[in-house]
């Protein structure tokens, strides 16, 4: 299983939990960390997790990258507040200008 389709299942599993029942985040938590280490070691999911991100933003239905799952905003906060990835300060201000 390649990186893309392991984060696809995370993203996916964290979604499913979210819609199927009372769970809140600390029962989650282990999924976002993760997502948190498949991003921190991978570099090409990192920026395609980002590029789908904007793409997201952007209500852009095109896609030349598989990763297909909803990003959970929870998911998005406790990245930001873990990590402080110079990539999230680069979406915020872009996402400011649109």
């Amino acid at each position: 299983m390649n990186n893309i389709n392991k984060l696809n299942t995370l993203l996916n599993v964290i979604n499913q939990l979210f819609a199927v029942g009372d769970y809140g985040v600390n029962h989650i938590e282990f999924l976002f960390i993760g997502v948190r280490n498949l991003l921190e070691e991978d570099e090409v999911v990192r920026k395609i997790f980002f590029d789908e991100l904007m793409k997201s933003i952007n209500e852009s239905l095109s896609s030349d990258h598989d990763l297909v799952a909803d990003i959970d905003s929870d998911l998005l906060c406790y990245l930001a507040h873990t990590t402080r990835w110079p990539e999230f300060y680069e979406f915020v201000k872009r996402r400011q200008e649109i």
